[in-house]
């Protein structure tokens, strides 16, 4: 059984799922608004007559033409900067498997990290939940 919150929004609280809807609202309307000026540019070459005036008669098309440098500026940045670290990252780990299992720590070296006896720690493992309390380790109710 899968128990993220992630996979069942049943379990959020009403207050969060609307907090995250606006949330995403707020990033779909940015999203659409950073679209806009290819959007007018193809509704003008479509011909709508309000995109025609602020395409043409009000020069609008100088201030796409301006903002095209910049947008390309960036995306090269952006694009070169991933390259580089990317170059980077195959030149420092070629040829290394990375992706080797870590040995398991003992219960008693666990027990001793937490200052308890291997048995408490035992059945704390065995436990559904345990309540942390600055310094204080109890072990939760088994369902």
């Amino acid at each position: 059984m899968n128990r993220f919150i992630i996979d069942h929004p049943e379990w959020q609280k009403p207050k969060d799922k609307y907090v995250f809807g606006f949330i995403t609202l707020g990033f779909w309307m940015l999203w659409i608004y950073l679209w806009l000026p290819l959007l007018s540019l193809l509704a003008w070459i479509l011909g709508f007559k309000i995109f025609h005036l602020q395409m043409i008669e009000m020069k609008g098309y100088e201030g796409l033409l301006s903002l095209l440098g910049g947008y390309l500026l960036v995306i090269l940045l952006m694009s070169g900067s991933l390259y580089v670290w990317a170059s980077y990252n195959i030149y420092r780990f070629s040829g290394m498997s990375r992706r080797v299992p870590r040995p398991l720590v003992s219960l008693e070296a666990q027990a001793k990290i937490l200052k308890a006896s291997p048995d408490e720690l035992a059945k704390w493992q065995q436990s559904q939940m345990i309540i942390v309390e600055h310094g204080k380790i109890h072990a939760g109710i088994d369902k």
